[in-house]
């Protein structure tokens, strides 16, 4: 009796099939119809821009039987038996559409999206092949990470940050800490310069000088010039720049939009305490200037550094937390294949 209990219910019968295909066509309608929702790093020309092209990575696709868009998963696999998230992309994996849920059959309760997502997730464990080293963020949107799991998987939990952008700078100036407030004080005081830069020159001679210090992989900063340049042409970029009163500069950042949202992406700085407000007014002129594009919500796209994490919070942004799942580990020779795949990534320029 239990059984049948179980087995008749209505959302048991949803999505009676998941079909897993790649298929660039079935992935671009999917995000073409949700442009303002589904998030920067989904967006083919984003993928394309980091990866090095359409070839850079595999549009997997979850289907239902009458056909429609169930979720998405962009695969980036550099080298082989390496899947892992491309350069400048903070989540990957699944997505899940909202519209797939709301189509013909679709679950009305809560118990049965879970019950289709699950179906879903399971159906991605199952189709993809074997990775030796896999490890991908997936959305904030994806909590159940079980299937991943009983395969053996580990995940962490990682931390960000977002707000909603303000009506006016009174209206930021209120929602910030007392150490921001002084800070963008102390900044107008000295007179610093705000400026939209239109080439990514000030931040790549920051950010080698960072990437120096940091011990970061430089050959990357040429994937960020590329995908500045991809970003600036499409009309879907900010360079915001912050200039002392003599006109050395101070800060630079990249700032991508995509539906409502602009993502912090990458930001740098010269040292010193006689310049320590010039990060955070380049942060906050930022999001003024997005808000004057009508965009309504701003992304740190954050880190786990506790003096990073810490300036972000300062801008009373509200923390979410995303899964990063993981298997397997880099070889030796993986690692000299993967350095090899980012030199050659962008080389031409």
């Amino acid at each position: 009796a239990t059984r049948d209990l179980v087995t008749n219910r209505p959302e048991q019968n949803f999505v009676e099939k998941v079909t897993i295909v790649t298929s660039r066509t079935e992935y671009e309608t999917f995000v073409a119809e949700q442009a303002e929702t589904v998030p920067l790093y989904y967006h083919p020309w984003w993928l394309d821009a980091v990866t090095g092209g359409a070839k850079g990575w595999q549009p997997w696709c979850a289907l239902s039987d009458d056909g429609r868009v169930l979720a998405v998963f962009p695969l980036y696999t550099p080298v082989r038996g390496v899947a892992i998230s491309p350069p400048y992309t903070q989540v990957g994996g699944i997505y899940f559409s909202p519209e797939g849920e709301g189509g013909k059959g679709a679950p009305k309760s809560n118990h049965g999206i879970f019950v289709q997502r699950r179906k879903i997730t399971m159906a991605f464990v199952e189709a993809m092949p074997q990775f030796k080293y896999f490890e991908v963020p997936f959305p904030t949107s994806f909590t159940d990470w079980l299937p991943y799991y009983w395969q053996g998987y580990s995940s962490f939990v990682r931390y960000s940050y977002a707000r909603r952008l303000p009506e006016d700078e009174k209206d930021l100036l209120a929602s910030e800490n007392r150490d921001i407030r002084h800070k963008i004080s102390l900044a107008k005081q000295l007179g610093y310069q705000y400026q939209e830069a239109s080439t990514p020159d000030d931040l790549l001679r920051l950010s080698h000088t960072l990437y120096r210090k940091k011990g970061l992989a430089r050959h990357l900063l040429s994937t960020l010039e590329h995908t500045v340049d991809v970003a600036m042409s499409r009309g879907q970029g900010l360079l915001p720049t912050i200039y002392s009163k003599e006109g050395d500069l101070l800060a630079a950042g990249f700032t991508p939009y995509e539906g409502s949202t602009g993502y912090l992406i990458a930001s740098a700085s010269v040292g010193g305490k006689e310049h320590k407000a010039a990060p955070a007014y380049l942060i906050h002129s930022t999001m003024l200037a997005l808000a004057r594009c009508h965009l309504t919500h701003f992304d740190f796209e954050g880190s786990m550094l506790q003096g990073v994490e810490a300036v972000f919070r300062s801008f009373y942004g509200e923390q979410y937390l995303f899964y990063r799942i993981s298997k397997g580990s880099l070889s030796l020779v993986q690692r000299l294949r993967l350095a090899y795949h980012y030199r050659q990534l962008h080389a031409h320029r």
